[in-house]
């Protein structure tokens, strides 16, 4: 499928251009671009498809609750990582 991705780009690309697509380095940047966009897509549709599905099994009152108790919890998840990263790189550092 990559491969593909680059040869459209290399025919939309311009003549004087189309040297950039022989480098090795590019080809591999692009293939390797295009899987992550297309694996972060797969992603967002997943779950768009699982968050559709779970609100219409729970219906409105229970998939509100729901939403309430994961937006109250987002709320307050950063200050579980306040100061353990300068304490866990030490520890690392010291006994690895």
């Amino acid at each position: 499928m990559p491969a593909k991705i680059i040869q459209t780009l290399e025919k939309l690309t311009p003549i004087k251009w189309r040297w950039v697509f022989q480098h090795f380095g590019v080809r591999r940047y692009l293939a390797n671009t295009s899987w992550l966009f297309f694996g972060q897509m797969f992603y967002l549709l997943l779950s768009f498809v699982v968050g559709a599905w779970v609100a219409r099994y729970l219906g409105p009152e229970k998939y509100g609750v729901v939403n309430y108790v994961l937006s109250f919890v987002g709320l307050f998840a950063f200050i579980v990582t306040l100061g353990t990263d300068g304490i866990l790189n030490r520890e690392l550092v010291n006994h690895p």
